[in-house]
């Protein structure tokens, strides 16, 4: 069973791996930004992602929870302002170890977000993403994104140029 939750510290040796030696996922998660890390500093940097978790109350938005299954750290989704609009919330996910992608998990954990937005009182929910990266565009369609916003050859991937795309969903 798919579930959200916040960060544990056990999660923490999981980030470090998939920053330092597992990093296939960033091939595709704006890989124009792609930095393989030291293991120190991701460990700094989601020991204090945990420590700001524990102080928040239910009241609070949360941009990021942890992707559970079963049991299984698995990984995470985000959600980030865009243009500094608060009316333009956009979500992501990250799984990063192929083994656990196309099973669903990513549809199940997306529609958990969702609806965490949409009990927050949001009735407009944005993605992002570039044209090579097919798999989240038909996550986004199958969710029931639409195409909002294509900025032609926008990105540089290994030599070549893709387009930013902004998708958006009522819900």
């Amino acid at each position: 069973m798919v579930k959200l939750r916040d960060i544990l510290i056990t999660d923490i040796q999981d980030y470090i791996e998939w920053f330092t030696k597992e990093i296939e996922w960033m091939d595709y998660d704006a890989p124009w930004e792609k930095e393989v890390e030291n293991s120190l500093d991701v460990e700094n940097r989601y020991k204090n992602i945990y420590d700001r978790t524990k102080q928040f109350t239910d009241a609070d938005i949360r941009y990021r929870f942890e992707i559970d299954v079963d049991g299984e750290h698995i990984g995470w989704v985000s959600a980030y302002i865009i243009d500094e609009n608060p009316d333009k919330l956009a979500i992501g996910i990250d799984i990063p170890n192929k083994n656990n992608r196309g099973k669903s998990y990513g549809k199940q954990a997306m529609e958990l977000f969702i609806d965490y937005y949409k009990n927050k009182g949001y009735t407009q929910i944005y993605t992002q993403t570039w044209s090579g990266n097919t798999r989240m565009i038909n996550l986004a369609l199958k969710l029931g994104f639409i195409e909002v916003n294509r900025e032609y050859d926008k990105r540089i991937v290994n030599n070549k140029r893709f387009d930013a795309l902004t998708f958006k969903k009522i819900v």
